[in-house]
């Protein structure tokens, strides 16, 4: 319609000269509407093709760098909760509970005790014994509280590392029992004996019956007339103190043993 009024103008020059430079005002306001709207067009088709191409290498990286800072962020709130909170090794019940809200705490100080549904026994075993101890083996152990009572465990750790005393090294073990006996308590003086070997039927003798000259053993058969020098071969030797005899000997014989009266 203005490009039709603009001619009509031209065709008529009765028309005022006001009226053309009108005619001429809203052509010229009308093309830089067009031009405006290309110029949108064309930012908006640019803004397209960037966001078809995908995030830039710089922006993925920032975005990255967002995320890590905050899964940090994240990790140190948890390390920080986890660090207000007291969790047990295992399941028990707390006998002794000395911690207090705002005390200053002590390294090396026990704050808190419990006791777990299954109790252990620790023993020093010698260095000239330790070869014969490993973890599974059987044991038997009985308290002065209990005498004659005997409670089944097992060894479930056997230390590496001698611990010495008076210049003699010892290694420490440990043996769990098998069932939570409530008879068995804190504090108990235990004894342990550990099942390292058995031989069924086996001849034995008193260890105080054999002698050893630094290369072979014998010991002493009680005969009607004489007592006679016997060489043995001896196997494992009991916690009772009872010595197997692998040769030299039969069952019956009597011997002689030392320390004591015959």
């Amino acid at each position: 319609n203005v490009a039709a009024g603009l001619v009509k103008a031209q065709a008529n020059p009765s028309l005022s000269l006001a009226t053309l430079n009108g005619y001429e005002a809203q052509v010229a306001s009308t093309r830089a509407a067009i031009n405006g709207s290309l110029s949108a067009v064309t930012a908006a088709q640019g803004s397209l093709t960037l966001a078809e191409a995908g995030a830039t290498p710089q922006s993925i990286a920032a975005a990255q760098a967002a995320v890590d800072g905050a899964q940090a962020a994240v990790d140190a709130a948890k390390v920080n909760s986890n660090e207000t909170v007291l969790v047990a090794p295992t399941s028990g019940t707390i006998t002794v509970q000395n911690a207090n809200l705002g005390q200053t705490v002590a390294p090396g100080v026990p704050l808190v005790s419990m006791q777990s549904g299954t109790f252990e026994a620790k023993a020093e075993v010698s260095e000239t014994d330790i070869a014969k101890v490993k973890v599974g083996e059987p044991v038997a152990t009985t308290f002065d509280a209990y005498p004659g009572v005997s409670f089944p465990a097992t060894i479930t750790t056997v230390d590496p590392a001698a611990s010495m005393s008076g210049g003699i090294a010892s290694y420490q073990v440990v043996a769990t029992f098998a069932t939570a006996d409530p008879r068995i308590q804190s504090g108990l003086t235990a004894h342990l004996s550990i099942l390292t070997a058995s031989v069924p039927n086996a001849l034995v003798v008193p260890a105080s019956a054999v002698i050893s000259d630094g290369v072979a053993q014998f010991v002493y058969v009680h005969g009607t007339k004489n007592d006679v020098e016997t060489p043995v071969t001896t196997g494992i030797e009991s916690a009772s103190g009872m010595v197997q005899i692998l040769s030299g000997l039969s069952a019956g014989q009597e011997v002689l043993t030392f320390g004591s009266a015959q």
